[in-house]
């Protein structure tokens, strides 16, 4: 089975987000963009179901909150609500993202254009 089919969904299996997230729009971890990276922590995920237990699937390693938004086919928000009550429970950590006081430097600027250029 591909990668992609993991987490296949029929119609009948769609639960709308708020059910997800029982009602709330953020995060209870301050301010997760969509870029952050998370991981695993290595801790016991026995317990987890349903979305939880499926966000824990996909982050083995460094994931951002966008991919796993993607992977689950679920609203950036709802990810982030997820992934926020993971890091709560100790079973995700984040990874420093570059922060925008760091890109007033001007050869990172330059260097980050170069990157995109060359893809």
């Amino acid at each position: 089975m591909a990668d992609d089919e993991v987490f296949m969904e029929s119609e009948d299996d769609f639960v709308r987000p708020f059910l997800v997230t029982a009602g709330r729009t953020r995060s209870s971890v301050g301010d997760l963009r969509m870029e952050t990276m998370v991981e695993q922590t290595g801790s016991d995920t026995s317990r987890l179901r349903f979305e939880a237990g499926r966000v824990m699937t996909l982050c083995t390693s460094a994931i951002s909150i966008a991919e796993v938004s993607a992977h689950l086919r679920i609203p950036i928000g709802t990810a982030k609500v997820l992934v926020g009550d993971l890091i709560s429970l100790g079973h995700l950590k984040t990874h420093q993202t570059i922060d925008t006081h760091q890109l007033q430097d001007l050869n990172m600027i330059q260097r980050l254009i170069a990157g995109v250029r060359a893809l």
